[in-house]
């Protein structure tokens, strides 16, 4: 009995925790932070200090401009499962890592109709050198504006 009462405990700290609301930060607070609005895409070039990347600039490239990050957020209808109705509802961000190092970032989301960013923190932040990340929410999420901050290079030159 012991056990079933220490499962159901542990799966209702699960639960809860797993529904606990993510904090809201304020992007004003930031430094050296880019914005992106849904349907944009650029380039960025970064003053250079050490591995740190600093004063994020947009500017359009091609995507193989070398020393340069790729941003892109738009919608799209693909998904492993079948879309719930017809056309791209489906937001997603793409930062590509034109750096010879690998790329770490931060990001939050803000959705439409709301004043509050939110921290983007699953598998998001780590992009190996020519290679990139995604991250796709859910169709009919309203993501209307992403914030990308505190960019660093990391020590390994490779993959």
């Amino acid at each position: 009995m012991n056990i079933i009462r220490s499962l159901a405990f542990f799966i209702a700290t699960a639960v809860v925790a797993m529904a606990a609301p993510q904090h809201a930060v304020d992007p004003e607070t930031i430094k050296d932070k880019v914005s992106i609005t849904l349907g944009q895409k650029f380039h960025l070039k970064f003053k250079r200090e050490g591995n740190e990347l600093l004063q994020p600039g947009k500017y359009k490239g091609t995507d193989d401009d070398e020393a340069s990050v790729m941003v892109t957020l738009d919608v799209t209808s693909s998904s492993p499962t079948r879309p719930p109705r017809e056309g791209a509802t489906r937001p997603y961000l793409v930062v590509l890592n034109n750096f010879k190092k690998t790329l770490t970032c931060r990001a939050l989301a803000r959705f439409k109709g709301s004043r509050e960013f939110l921290e983007i923190g699953e598998g998001f932040g780590t992009i190996l050198p020519g290679e990139g990340t995604t991250k796709c929410w859910d169709f009919d999420s309203r993501i209307e504006e992403v914030v990308l901050y505190q960019f660093a290079l990391s020590a390994n030159q490779s993959k």
